[in-house]
């Protein structure tokens, strides 16, 4: 389910890549594209989970409620992990390089300064 919601988006991303957006707008918008999959895909594992208890007549609400809090907190760590494991990633003016020094070691702070690029007047 994550890998074809990906796939679907992939032509809106190459259209904005083709099309020389800012750097940081590339970012938010790939963030947004992987938040929007993650999402979409991890409800679609809760509402069948529900389901399969159902029929069984095994409806554990607090296990489904931790099932919840282990998929925010697998997110949380997951979407920095998946950051830290980025060799290949770049801005258009870096030269290709298998290991890079990270300068923004953290997604979240990356993000905001991102968000902020966007506002930034050329």
């Amino acid at each position: 389910m994550l890998t074809t919601i990906l796939v679907a988006f992939a032509p809106i991303a190459l259209f904005f890549q083709l099309s020389l957006s800012p750097y940081s707008f590339l970012q938010l918008l790939h963030f947004a594209v992987f938040t929007f999959a993650g999402v979409w895909s991890m409800r679609v594992v809760v509402e069948t989970l529900k389901i399969a208890c159902e029929k069984k007549n095994i409806y554990p609400k607090i296990g489904l409620n931790i099932f919840k809090i282990w998929l925010f907190i697998l997110a949380f760590v997951g979407i920095q992990l998946s950051w830290n494991l980025r060799p290949f990633i770049g801005t258009k003016d870096m030269p290709f390089e298998i290991f890079r020094e990270s300068t923004h070691s953290n997604i979240y702070t990356t993000l905001l300064g991102a968000i902020g690029g966007l506002f930034k007047a050329h």
